[in-house]
């Protein structure tokens, strides 16, 4: 047992030295510049009386920035394909993922291939591929297969239309996520817990 509990250790250090640090850093600062807008940008819609104007400008500086990461992000990927697992750990290999999401609905269709590719070499989890898929569809007036995009209206989880209900949960478990009622029931508890704040 010592000796396969070193040789592992050996394995797990040797593959962590092979991640690209530099790349990491980059993603994880691409990543958090993202959060941050979006928290800014939540703040407004959080108020009871923002205005038009407010809301006009706070959406423009957001789209703005995503124009500017994604931006980033296809240099990135231009060098080095898409930043997966095997490049930047399993930590980060859905940071481009995110930004990507986060890019105008009518250019997802430009990495479907990429990201598709990505899951099948191991390179970025079903899980996260599945948010993509799922936006993509509703980008393109399509019915979501996995009920991960809604929007939350005056405190009302507002789910975009699901298509095969009969068989979301199904498809759920495929893809690793837990069923449906119960991640609506956990989104639902967040926002009340954040109302009471």
């Amino acid at each position: 047992f010592p000796k396969a509990y070193k040789y592992m250790i050996h394995i797990r250090d040797s593959i962590v030295k092979t991640y690209n640090k530099s790349l990491q850093e980059k993603l994880i600062q691409i990543y958090l510049a993202d959060q941050k807008d979006r928290i800014e940008y939540d703040k407004h819609l959080s108020k009871k009386h923002y205005t038009d104007i407010v809301l006009k400008k706070a959406t423009e500086k957001l789209d703005r920035n995503d124009l500017n990461r994604i931006g980033q992000i296809d240099s990135i990927i231009k060098i080095h394909g898409y930043p997966g697992k095997s490049l930047v750990g399993l930590k980060y290999s859905h940071y481009a993922l995110i930004i990507i999401l986060h890019s105008q609905s009518n250019k997802l269709i430009n990495y479907f291939n990429l990201l598709e590719v990505a899951v099948h070499n191991g390179e970025l989890g079903k899980e996260n591929y599945s948010y993509f898929v799922d936006r993509f569809l509703i980008g393109t007036e399509r019915r979501q297969l996995f009920g991960t995009q809604y929007k939350i209206i005056n405190g009302e989880i507002i789910i975009f239309p699901i298509g095969h209900p009969d068989h979301l949960d199904e498809r759920r478990n495929n893809f690793g996520f837990p069923k449906f009622k119960d991640d609506l029931k956990s989104l639902n508890d967040e926002i009340r817990k954040n109302e009471m704040k």
